[in-house]
Parts: structure tokens; C-alpha cells; sequence
């Protein structure tokens, strides 16, 4: 047909051929093949999960529960952005090691349009600092040694008992005790 500005509304991906004619006998000069792809997928979003926390510079792995479409990770320092692309078409996503709390959401696209995820949102704790008063005791008499900055702590050698900062130690000679909180 005869149309300067056509107009394609296929319900599948259809290839059209183009052909202009020119010069006074209408013979075809020109032509070229176009392609419409049609997408049919409608976007679906999943759930999106990941741990509520995590201690400093680990890594939390991000999974969404399913999808149909094409899937984008974004990832921001809060709830309400702004998003950064740091993934595509994976049902989950491992983070880099953390030091400051992230946020992560999903973003689908299909046809006829774009959804985005639940926002999960990592708390990211520091390491504490465990401090250790020093001590200086004669033989025989006995030395409280307390721990502060941890909120449970492990003493060796000693009383190996979590959630208590504080040891009472009667070494028989010069010794160190290790802490960890």
C-alpha cells in the first residue's frame, strides 16, 4: 500500500520489508527490512528477603522469592534511595563486604511497564572495641580483670563464661588472658 507514515500493531515480534519507489516507471530502487518485537510478559516481583543485620565488614546475600521479566538489583543508603544498579537477572545477589547500613530492592520490567520490589533494609553494626583494665597482683592474692565494648565475651584461660566482662584470676605466676568480645 501506498502509506508515507505506516502504522504496526502486531500481537507477536513481526519482521516488515520497506520498498520506496522513485523514477517515472515505479520500479522498486529501495528497500530495507524492519523488525517490531513484541514483548508479552507481563513484569512480576517476588518478595525480596535479606538477613535484618550483620556485623561490619561482612557480606549478606539478597534473594528474591521469583520474577518474570527482566530484573534489575538496585541497592541505596536508605529506604527511599537514591538506587544504584548493582545486578541483573539473578534470583539472588551477594553483597560486597558492608560498613554502613544498605538498603536493596528489585525492579522488573516487562510489558506493559516496570514494578519495583519490597525495600529490605541491612543494619550494619560495628565491631566492638573490647577494652581489658590491666592488672598487676602479688602472688597468691587474686585480680578482678574486666572487659567493656562487646556484648558478650569469652575469657582464655579462665571461666569460660559468655555474657560476663569481668574474671577474677589468681595465676601462680606472671600470666596473660585473652578476651574476646
Amino acid at each position: 500500500a501506498n502509506c508515507a507514515n505506516p502504522v504496526a500493531s502486531p500481537n507477536t515480534t513481526t519482521t516488515y520489508t520497506v520498498r520506496s519507489t522513485g523514477g517515472p516507471t515505479g520500479c522498486w530502487t529501495a528497500s530495507n527490512v524492519v523488525t517490531v518485537n513484541v514483548i508479552t510478559v507481563p513484569p512480576v516481583v517476588g518478595t525480596v528477603t535479606a538477613p535484618a543485620s550483620l556485623c561490619a565488614g561482612n557480606a549478606a546475600t539478597v534473594a528474591i522469592s521469583s520474577y518474570s521479566g527482566n530484573l534489575l538489583w538496585l541497592q541505596g543508603p536508605s529506604a527511599t534511595g537514591p538506587w544504584t544498579s548493582v545486578g541483573a537477572n539473578t534470583l539472588s545477589l551477594t553483597t560486597p563486604t558492608l560498613s554502613a547500613n544498605t538498603c536493596y530492592q528489585a525492579s522488573v520490567t516487562g510489558c506493559p511497564g516496570s514494578l519495583t520490589s519490597n525495600t529490605v533494609c541491612i543494619t550494619v553494626n560495628p565491631n566492638p572495641t573490647v577494652t581489658v583494665n590491666s592488672s598487676v597482683i602479688c602472688q597468691g592474692f587474686t585480680s578482678t580483670l574486666t572487659a567493656n565494648g562487646a556484648n558478650s565475651y569469652t575469657w582464655s584461660p579462665g571461666p569460660n563464661t559468655i555474657s560476663v566482662n569481668s574474671a577474677t584470676v589468681s595465676p601462680p605466676a606472671t600470666s596473660s588472658f585473652t578476651v574476646i568480645g
